[in-house]
Protein backbone atom coordinates (compact mmCIF):
# COMPACT_ATOMS: atom_id res chain seq x y z
CA UNK A 1 0.00 0.00 0.00
CA UNK A 2 1.57 3.20 -0.77
CA UNK A 3 1.48 6.62 0.80
CA UNK A 4 -1.16 8.02 -0.72
CA UNK A 5 -3.19 4.96 -0.22
CA UNK A 6 -2.73 5.60 3.66
CA UNK A 7 -3.35 8.62 3.65
CA UNK A 8 -6.46 8.65 1.95
CA UNK A 9 -7.78 6.86 5.00
CA UNK A 10 -7.55 10.04 6.93
CA UNK A 11 -8.70 12.16 3.92
CA UNK A 12 -12.28 13.57 3.60
CA UNK A 13 -13.86 12.67 0.05
CA UNK A 14 -15.47 15.34 -2.15
CA UNK A 15 -17.44 14.59 -5.14
CA UNK A 16 -17.19 17.68 -7.27
CA UNK A 17 -18.30 18.31 -11.16
CA UNK A 18 -21.57 16.46 -10.60
CA UNK A 19 -20.37 13.93 -9.46
CA UNK A 20 -17.73 12.90 -11.90
CA UNK A 21 -14.42 14.03 -10.30
CA UNK A 22 -14.08 12.26 -6.79
CA UNK A 23 -11.37 14.34 -4.50
CA UNK A 24 -9.81 13.16 -1.26
CA UNK A 25 -8.75 15.94 0.82
CA UNK A 26 -6.87 16.13 3.74
CA UNK A 27 -9.24 17.64 6.22
CA UNK A 28 -6.43 19.34 8.35
CA UNK A 29 -2.78 20.24 7.83
CA UNK A 30 0.01 17.68 9.04
CA UNK A 31 3.94 17.33 8.20
CA UNK A 32 2.89 15.97 5.06
CA UNK A 33 0.96 19.07 3.56
CA UNK A 34 3.75 20.93 5.35
CA UNK A 35 6.67 19.09 3.33
CA UNK A 36 4.82 20.24 0.18
CA UNK A 37 4.37 23.68 1.08
CA UNK A 38 7.85 24.24 1.44
CA UNK A 39 8.60 22.76 -1.74
CA UNK A 40 6.52 24.95 -3.33
CA UNK A 41 8.08 28.29 -1.94
CA UNK A 42 11.24 26.48 -2.63
CA UNK A 43 11.46 25.13 -6.41
CA UNK A 44 9.22 28.09 -8.19
CA UNK A 45 10.20 30.85 -9.96
CA UNK A 46 11.59 33.35 -8.40
CA UNK A 47 9.12 35.62 -10.37
CA UNK A 48 6.49 34.16 -7.97
CA UNK A 49 7.98 35.99 -5.27
CA UNK A 50 6.44 35.28 -1.62
CA UNK A 51 4.56 38.00 -1.36
CA UNK A 52 2.89 37.43 -4.76
CA UNK A 53 2.00 33.33 -3.40
CA UNK A 54 0.32 34.57 -0.65
CA UNK A 55 -2.08 37.23 -2.42
CA UNK A 56 -3.42 35.91 -5.33
CA UNK A 57 -6.08 33.57 -5.26
CA UNK A 58 -5.40 31.65 -8.45
CA UNK A 59 -1.64 30.04 -6.90
CA UNK A 60 -3.56 29.94 -3.90
CA UNK A 61 -6.10 27.23 -4.98
CA UNK A 62 -2.96 25.02 -6.63
CA UNK A 63 -1.06 25.35 -3.29
CA UNK A 64 -4.16 23.60 -1.45
CA UNK A 65 -4.62 21.19 -4.40
CA UNK A 66 -0.75 20.02 -4.27
CA UNK A 67 -0.85 19.89 -0.38
CA UNK A 68 -4.25 18.42 0.35
CA UNK A 69 -5.59 16.61 -2.43
CA UNK A 70 -3.97 13.19 -2.35
CA UNK A 71 -6.20 10.98 -4.45
CA UNK A 72 -8.76 11.25 -7.35
CA UNK A 73 -11.16 9.36 -9.10
CA UNK A 74 -12.41 10.38 -12.17
CA UNK A 75 -15.87 9.25 -14.30
CA UNK A 76 -16.13 9.21 -17.72
CA UNK A 77 -16.57 12.33 -19.29
CA UNK A 78 -16.63 14.86 -22.70
CA UNK A 79 -16.12 17.55 -19.75
CA UNK A 80 -12.86 19.91 -20.37
CA UNK A 81 -13.29 20.33 -17.17
CA UNK A 82 -12.69 17.03 -15.93
CA UNK A 83 -9.84 16.19 -18.51
CA UNK A 84 -7.91 19.31 -16.87
CA UNK A 85 -8.25 17.82 -13.53
CA UNK A 86 -7.63 14.21 -14.35
CA UNK A 87 -4.42 15.62 -16.68
CA UNK A 88 -3.05 17.43 -13.54
CA UNK A 89 -3.38 14.32 -11.59
CA UNK A 90 -1.50 12.27 -13.86
CA UNK A 91 1.19 14.65 -13.40
CA UNK A 92 2.18 14.06 -9.65
CA UNK A 93 5.12 12.55 -10.45
CA UNK A 94 6.79 15.86 -12.49
CA UNK A 95 8.35 18.67 -11.08
CA UNK A 96 6.09 21.72 -8.70
CA UNK A 97 7.23 23.54 -11.42
CA UNK A 98 5.99 21.87 -14.31
CA UNK A 99 2.46 20.97 -12.74
CA UNK A 100 2.12 24.91 -11.80
CA UNK A 101 3.59 25.75 -15.62
CA UNK A 102 0.48 23.40 -16.67
CA UNK A 103 -2.18 24.48 -14.00
CA UNK A 104 -1.24 28.31 -14.71
CA UNK A 105 -1.57 27.72 -18.40
CA UNK A 106 -4.86 25.81 -18.66
CA UNK A 107 -7.05 25.97 -15.42
CA UNK A 108 -9.75 28.53 -15.84
CA UNK A 109 -11.52 30.50 -13.57
CA UNK A 110 -14.23 29.30 -13.54
CA UNK A 111 -12.68 26.06 -12.47
CA UNK A 112 -11.21 27.39 -9.26
CA UNK A 113 -14.23 28.21 -6.97
CA UNK A 114 -15.55 24.58 -7.44
CA UNK A 115 -12.02 23.62 -5.90
CA UNK A 116 -11.88 26.10 -2.96
CA UNK A 117 -15.43 24.96 -1.82
CA UNK A 118 -14.72 21.34 -2.29
CA UNK A 119 -11.82 22.42 -0.21
CA UNK A 120 -13.38 24.38 2.77
CA UNK A 121 -16.31 21.70 2.63
CA UNK A 122 -13.57 19.16 3.77
CA UNK A 123 -11.80 21.02 6.62
CA UNK A 124 -12.22 19.68 10.07
CA UNK A 125 -10.78 21.32 13.43
CA UNK A 126 -8.60 19.46 15.95
CA UNK A 127 -9.91 20.07 19.49
CA UNK A 128 -8.02 22.73 21.37
CA UNK A 129 -4.93 20.91 24.38
CA UNK A 130 -7.35 23.15 26.54
CA UNK A 131 -10.57 21.59 25.98
CA UNK A 132 -8.72 18.20 26.01
CA UNK A 133 -7.36 19.11 29.56
CA UNK A 134 -11.05 20.16 30.72
CA UNK A 135 -12.77 17.03 30.56
CA UNK A 136 -10.05 15.90 33.16
CA UNK A 137 -8.34 12.33 33.34
CA UNK A 138 -9.50 9.62 30.78
CA UNK A 139 -11.41 6.82 33.00
CA UNK A 140 -10.06 3.10 33.55
CA UNK A 141 -12.83 2.65 30.50
CA UNK A 142 -11.47 4.87 27.72
CA UNK A 143 -7.84 4.42 29.22
CA UNK A 144 -5.95 1.21 27.73
CA UNK A 145 -3.08 1.83 30.20
CA UNK A 146 -5.47 1.80 33.01
CA UNK A 147 -6.92 -1.47 32.35
CA UNK A 148 -3.54 -3.14 31.84
CA UNK A 149 -2.24 -1.56 35.23
CA UNK A 150 -4.97 -3.56 37.23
Amino acid sequence: MGLNEHLRKLATKVDILDGVVTLWYLPFAMPYSGAIWNRINDELPGELAAEDKSESTRFMIFRLMECFIVDARFGKSDSAYVTLLKTWWEMRELSITERFAFYDACFPFELLPILSRAYTETRQSLPKPSDILMEGPPDSIEDPLAQSAS
